[in-house]
């Protein structure tokens, strides 16, 4: 079949659009985003190493928030670490073995406008993280969950401001099912992780103000960004969200509207000198660092 005169069709937003022939057969398709599959899987913390591992939850402050967190190995047997504090509480991980964590608590982080108080989890040798998320936040109720309550939920969980412990690897099994966010709730997540090289799925349509900020500047392993499904950008969501990953070549973006403030300032800093940049969204991007890379080559399809 040979079509013609075919120009300037207009696709409804969010629908799966699909071309057929006579015989019912695809011939084109618009692409779109997947949902990271929903797991009950608990959130956990995986060797990477080969060798023991340990594990290590501390504040960065007194004025952090107090967690209690609980660590199990096979997911029956559970140990009360007790609350979170500025003195290490610390857990052995087998090597390529895991270890899970459940905690009831509205927020990991918080901001008082000057400085972060945040706890973070990090190992002393090379880690995966996987699993639901939710159960750092609603223990053994974390099924189902996918909405965030209080603000700056994951401030900066894995970015202890030193690389020498910044040691994730792996984070594509990582679920982070919130539909409903909140204001600065993934900021800073995996900053400094310079050996991350897949981040987790981010399936949020409705943005809220600085949600993504800075979620993965500096890391230096991660070739390609995950899908962002949102149409519509709103302040700082976005801002420094990649700033500094060398060698980020690919992002696929959905929006339609990039008009609020600083949404995209410096989002794709310092990324790789070429890469590709899939505008299924159609909006109209500024060329440089805060916008499209110059070197790169954009795809409308």
């Amino acid at each position: 079949m040979q079509f013609t005169q075919v120009s300037n069709w207009n696709i409804p937003e969010g629908e799966v659009i699909r071309v057929t022939d006579s015989l019912n057969r695809v011939i084109w398709e618009k692409q779109q985003p997947v949902p990271p599959t929903p797991t009950n899987e608990y959130f956990y913390v995986e060797d990477a190493s080969g060798t023991q591992n340990t594990l290590t939850i501390v504040k960065n402050n007194s004025t952090a928030p107090s967690v209690r967190v609980y660590y199990s190995t096979d997911k029956i047997n559970w140990v009360n670490m007790g609350y979170t504090s500025t003195t290490a509480k610390t857990a052995t991980i087998p090597a390529n073995g895991r270890v899970y964590l459940k905690a009831t608590t509205g927020t990991w982080g918080i901001h008082n406008n000057t400085d972060f108080y945040v706890n973070n989890i990090k190992c002393d040798a090379n880690f995966n993280v996987g699993g639901n998320i939710m159960s750092l936040l609603y223990g053994d109720n974390f099924e189902n969950q996918t909405v965030l309550t209080e603000n700056y939920t994951f401030l900066r969980l894995f970015d202890t401001n030193s690389y020498v412990y910044n040691k994730i690897v792996d984070a594509s099994n990582l679920i982070l099912p919130a539909t409903t966010l909140t204001y600065g709730c993934y900021y800073g997540m995996f900053s400094k992780n310079r050996n991350l090289t897949t981040a987790p799925a981010l399936p949020a349509t409705t943005l809220v103000n600085y949600c993504y900020c800075e979620m993965f500047n500096d890391c230096d392993g991660l070739t390609t960004a995950p899908v962002l499904p949102a149409t519509t950008l709103v302040e700082s969501c976005y801002m420094g969200m990649f700033y500094s990953c060398n060698n980020l070549n690919s992002v696929t973006t959905y929006a339609t509207d990039i008009s609020a403030s600083n949404c995209l300032t410096n989002w794709l800093n310092n990324v790789a000198a070429t890469g590709d940049f899939y505008n299924l969204g159609g909006a109209t991007y500024e060329t440089g660092a805060s916008g499209i890379p110059s070197g790169w080559t954009e795809h409308t399809s």
